[in-house]
């Protein structure tokens, strides 16, 4: 049997996008009869969260290393390197900044014949730290595949990083084998509050776009005089966010749900909602939305999107189809296309089909081909 070496710092049931991706690609991998081993973060949920789900996917051979160890570098590179000298094996993937680094260490235990695939996001292109910077473009340069999520990705990372390997787009997607049917119960702190009932899932944060959802509210307040704003996610700038919302005296127009209980309390928060939202706005520092992945999730349950151009949100939405792009600075704009969503029936059907052409299932076939 062969086997497949999946390397990233972000996982469940740790929140964020990276993390997902990386389950749903090694879950995928796995139904393709190949053994898969996954080294990653050791405390990115609490203690009993992690066991639980370490103990529902045994299929995946997880290793969990603690990013509070002062020598959390060393115990990330022995184990990786443990992993090759054991497994050896015919596919590795490094998924995000620090993966990559690790590329640099395990590559000369390799055995002949494997293929490296370096996945980049965006935000790890343009670090602010010059030193992570370089090690991380160098990095790149040593992998014999560059997986980009998004065009949006890739033009970025070819003006930004010269002597590149081969550079492809293989978009996100979704591992419809985890996914429920298609729906979930809705949530009463979510259906029962506002219309149209509008969501963000992600860390609030600049680069999510939320400030760019409540400014925009003043002026669809005027149209929708119900319109309800429901965040979920990490929400270390709350504080932020709601002395915005009070300056321009929309606060009771939002919700903050935190980050919820599990995936399941997350499915039924996108079928609660009438539209997602995501306007990403892109970070002088380099942050940046490489696709969002939320959209293609809130999309299964029938919700469209709406989310900004410029990013890599240009990947996931398909104008017109499952959701619209806007300039997300554009209030008036938001209007007319939250008004189109709301009025057209047919684009939840779409929305729907649009990630199921996104499974990974079907995604993984390109990555696995040459083993």
């Amino acid at each position: 049997m062969h086997s497949a070496l999946i390397i990233v710092w972000e996982f469940p049931p740790g929140p964020g996008g990276i993390g997902q991706h990386a389950f749903s690609l090694a879950y995928a991998i796995h139904r393709k009869g190949i053994m898969v081993d996954v080294v990653t973060s050791g405390d990115s949920a609490a203690p009993s969260e992690i066991q639980q789900f370490d103990d529902q996917n045994r299929a995946l051979n997880i290793s969990r290393i603690s990013n509070s160890s002062l020598l959390k570098y060393v115990r990330r590179m022995f184990a990786c390197v443990s992993i090759v000298r054991r497994r050896k094996p015919a596919l590795v993937i490094l998924s995000g900044k620090s993966a990559l680094w690790c590329g640099l260490i395990i590559r000369p235990f390799l055995p002949d014949g494997s293929v490296v695939y370096g996945f980049v996001h965006g935000t790890e292109i343009n670090l602010p730290s010059r030193f992570a910077r370089g090690l991380t473009h160098l990095s790149m340069r040593k992998v014999d595949r560059l997986v980009c999520v998004s065009n949006f990705t890739k033009e970025l990372l070819k003006r930004s990083v010269n002597g590149l390997p081969s550079v492809y787009v293989l978009a996100n997607g979704l591992s419809i084998a985890l996914m429920p049917d298609g729906y979930s119960e809705p949530l009463d702190d979510i259906q029962k509050k506002g219309h149209p009932r509008l969501l963000t899932v992600g860390r609030i944060s600049p680069r999510k776009g939320q400030f760019r959802v409540v400014r925009a509210l003043p002026y669809l307040r005027t149209i929708w005089p119900n319109i309800h704003y429901h965040i979920v996610g990490i929400d270390s700038q709350r504080h932020e966010l709601m002395s915005l919302a009070k300056s321009l005296g929309v606060d009771n127009l939002i919700t903050i749900h935190g980050v919820l209980k599990n995936r399941e309390q997350l499915y039924r928060a996108y079928s609660s909602a009438d539209v997602f939202v995501m306007l990403s706005e892109n970070q002088s520092d380099g942050d940046v939305e490489g696709f969002g992945i939320a959209i293609l999730e809130a999309n299964y349950f029938g919700v469209p999107a709406i989310g900004s151009k410029g990013c890599g949100i240009e990947d996931a939405i398909r104008d017109g189809f499952n959701g619209y792009l806007v300039d997300g600075d554009d209030a008036e704009e938001i209007a007319i296309v939250l008004r189109n969503v709301l009025s057209d029936e047919s684009m939840k059907d779409r929305a729907k089909e649009w990630a199921r052409m996104h499974d990974w299932d079907i995604l993984v076939r390109s990555l696995i081909q040459e083993i």
